[in-house]
This record gives C-alpha cells, structure tokens and sequence, in this order.
C-alpha cells in the first residue's frame, strides 16, 4: 500500500511539488520508485501520477 489518504483526497500539484522538492529530474527518472509509479499507472488507466515528458 502506498499511503491511506483515499485518491481524492491526494491533490496532484502537492503530491508532484513533494517530488519535485525531493529529487532532481534527471535522478529521480532513475529511482525505483520512479519506475514504481509509471508501472502503477500502466496497470491503473487511465489514472496519471507523472507528467508524460518527466
């Protein structure tokens, strides 16, 4: 489980400032957890966490 706030109440600018606050781009396309997400969003379409050029 990632968290327990329920999706809506996970405000998606806040939750890409935290990210952006915590990792350089170029680093953080290099995390699992960077690729943790964009599988997540795969398998949970149409949702999206990352913009599509990150």
């Amino acid at each position: 489980m990632l968290g327990t706030n329920k999706a809506a109440d996970v405000e998606p600018n806040a939750l890409e400032r935290s990210l952006r606050l915590a990792y350089e781009e170029v680093y953080f396309c290099k995390t699992q957890l960077y690729l943790n997400i964009r599988t997540w969003e795969s398998q949970n379409q149409p949702f999206k966490v990352l913009r599509n050029d990150t």
